[in-house]
């Protein structure tokens, strides 16, 4: 394994790590209508705004993990 691969790896498991702390945050969302610290008379626009980030987050977070999930699973095969 070269440090190209550790590289990746690494790169994978932030991307995870934003996409699963982000999704659980806006599941929580979804459930109550607040994200996680917000204030619970938070303006529309800061909610909506926060809803937008959260999804950008998820999608960079996908983007990282996705040649992690590749390398692991070229190495475990």
């Amino acid at each position: 394994m070269g440090y190209l691969e550790l590289f990746v790896i690494f790169l994978g498991s932030i991307g995870l790590a934003l996409l699963l702390g982000t999704g659980t945050a806006y599941l929580r969302y979804r459930r109550t209508g607040s994200f996680p610290g917000q204030p619970e008379d938070a303006r529309p626009e800061a909610t909506a705004a926060a809803v937008r980030g959260a999804k950008v987050r998820m999608v960079l977070g996908a983007a990282l993990a996705a040649p992690f999930a590749w390398i692991l699973a070229r190495l475990l095969a």
